[in-house]
């Protein structure tokens, strides 16, 4: 059985990527399927025109940076996406949207990664990881300043809010999370840092000699 896959974008090769979903998923023309049962994937990088969007309809946001969150958010997305992301992430999103399943609150990264805001889990693969309501919020800050890196000072003021705790209390969790996230947590590629600037998520796993990697603090 074919699905109606409606897909707004101006990158070539974003569209390559759904059409290697073939043949399940069938890339239909946006004006000739308003009335038919349809996917919609909109691509944030590009102009959006509201008129796209329906509310009571689920759709998937395509974006990179935390104005592309922020907008997906705004705006009712069912599932937003960081791009690049992988054919079985896609495949999963389109699903999960056709089913209509309760994924709204759910952040996909590349490397097989997802994280559940609202449950306070990531799903590594098929394991599933609980986070404490401290790692969670230090997911939710350093996911909000994915683009820049956040110091320790500042994730001490906006997660610990002024409790009793140093510097030190960070890089414990911020080890937890490491446990948690990276294949090996002493040679970190998903929550980096830098000596002297602090962490950054990183949703492509690359790694670099300007990346200070091997300081697990």
């Amino acid at each position: 059985m074919h699905v109606n896959l409606i897909l707004r974008t101006n990158d070539a090769a974003m569209r390559t990527a759904f059409f290697r979903l073939a043949p399940r998923w069938r890339m239909t023309d946006p004006e000739l399927s308003v009335g038919e049962s349809h996917v919609l994937v909109v691509d944030l990088r590009t102009p959006v025109q509201d008129k796209w969007l329906n509310p009571g309809r689920g759709w998937i946001a395509l974006g990179e940076t935390p104005r592309h969150f922020h907008w997906a958010a705004e705006h009712g997305a069912t599932l937003f996406l960081m791009w690049p992301c992988s054919p079985e992430q896609l495949d999963h999103a389109l699903q999960a949207t056709e089913q209509a399943s309760p994924v709204n609150a759910v952040v996909a990264w590349p490397n097989n990664i997802e994280w559940d805001r609202e449950g306070a889990t990531i799903k590594k693969g098929q394991v599933l990881i609980n986070l404490t309501p401290l790692e969670s919020d230090i997911m939710a800050l350093l996911w909000g300043r994915r683009m820049v890196y956040t110091s320790p000072a500042q994730i001490l003021h906006h997660v610990w809010r002024g409790s009793i705790a140093t510097e030190q209390n960070v890089y414990v969790y911020i080890r937890s999370l490491r446990r948690k996230l990276e294949r090996m947590p002493d040679h970190p590629c998903i929550l980096i840092n830098r000596y002297g600037m602090g962490y950054r998520l990183a949703p492509v796993c690359q790694i670099t000699e300007r990346e200070e990697l091997a300081d697990a603090r």
